[in-house]
């Protein structure tokens, strides 16, 4: 039997690998170790390791982080974590291949202790683009480590061509947040509304805000005017969540927390959703709001506009659905309207291939993991 283990950091990245990690258990050809980390083990973003051992993942090896420091200095300390924590997990597992997905500084890290190690690292979502942060260069920087690319997009597969990585080591599988939006069940929205005191309006919103890793000091003024722009519109419903764990992110935090504060009546606030409620709202809303990544791969699928206001998305590829705009409060304001105004419809998204985690296994299948050690450069 085949070892994979995979990696996980963040409450997204876990919703996106859920449904390849359920793919690869039930195929009785490999076993998987989850490594649970980051955020998952922070009480701040949810705690949301306790998500995963619901969802029954037999194998799961814990490595905490500290997130007191919320700089540039303390992701470089908490990637030293993920470097020390992995020189000890590692040789126990004895795993034939690393599973890791996305961009994030973390995921780098793994990258770089498997390479040391000699482990096949097999990467999903690379060759993608996203100028405004440091995951752009943490993504190519995992691509070059990488020995598999599972891409999403046709674009990403040239990107990496033109990289340097062999044609015979990619393979289009497209994006599993899209999977889950074709698959996963959703909640009953009364329920959900009551479960989470969600003060339902005729027009709401789904609004997430990341720091920017790259201008750290630029977020807070950009989340002001975001925040002004959605103070001009008294009576929309806006359901946010926390940030991720971006250098920055305790102010995010604190600001969002006091725009709550003063509009309860109308905005709720979430540490986490989950992949089931957060899909149960990206469908039922009006509109995605800020600046994730889900409003530019999952909400199109969902049949929802989405308003990606500044710069951490620009470079991705993206459906008609989704609309641009500056971090500037009268920009915000009239795209958001204009959105509003039109409603939603269905959108072609060009992070759709099919089911990703069939994809996944049935790559993984045909793979010599021994033989992936060794890689060319593609001229």
């Amino acid at each position: 039997m085949i070892k994979i283990a995979c990696f996980t950091a963040t409450r997204a990245e876990y919703g996106l690998l859920k449904p390849i990690l359920k793919a690869l258990c039930a195929s009785g050809e490999f076993s998987v170790s989850l490594i649970v980390s980051g955020t998952h083990l922070d009480n701040t973003f949810g705690y949301t390791s306790e998500e995963i051992r619901i969802d029954g993942i037999s194998s799961c090896i814990k490595l905490p982080m500290n997130y007191s420091d919320d700089t540039a200095k303390g992701n470089v300390g908490r990637s030293a974590t993920v470097l020390t924590g992995l020189a000890g997990i590692l040789p126990e597992l004895s795993a034939d291949a690393m599973l890791i997905l996305g961009d994030r500084y973390e995921t780098l890290a793994v990258a770089q202790a498997c390479c040391m190690m000699n482990i096949p690292v097999l990467h999903l979502h690379g060759g993608e683009l996203s100028y405004g942060s440091q995951d752009n260069q943490f993504r190519h920087a995992i691509s070059k480590l990488s020995h598999v690319h599972l891409c999403a997009t046709k674009e990403s597969r040239k990107r990496l061509m033109k990289m340097g990585e062999s044609p015979d080591r990619i393979f289009l599988v497209g994006a599993p947040g899209v999977e889950n939006c074709r698959h996963q069940p959703l909640t009953d929205l009364n329920i959900l509304i009551r479960d989470l005191h969600i003060n339902w309006q005729p027009v709401n919103i789904l609004f997430t805000y990341h720091p920017d890793s790259l201008s750290p000091e630029k977020s807070e003024r950009e989340l002001d005017e975001i925040l002004s722009a959605l103070e001009k519109i008294p009576d929309l419903g806006i359901i946010m969540t926390y940030p991720n764990a971006d250098s920055g992110h305790k102010a995010i935090i604190r600001k969002i927390r006091e725009f709550q504060s003063r509009h309860p009546e109308r905005v709720s606030l979430h540490k986490s959703l989950g992949t089931q409620r957060y899909l149960t709202l990206i469908k039922a809303v009006d509109a995605v709001v800020g600046n994730s990544s889900s409003g530019i791969i999952e909400a199109p699928s969902m049949g929802t506009k989405t308003l990606n206001i500044g710069n951490r998305q620009r470079g991705r590829e993206r459906a008609l659905s989704v609309i641009d705009s500056e971090p500037v409060e009268k920009e915000i304001l009239a795209a958001l309207n204009a959105i509003l105004s039109s409603g939603n419809s269905s959108f072609s998204n060009p992070y759709d291939w099919g089911d990703t985690s069939i994809n996944v296994l049935n790559v993984l299948k045909e793979l010599d993991f021994p033989a992936l050690l060794e890689k060319d450069f593609y001229e």
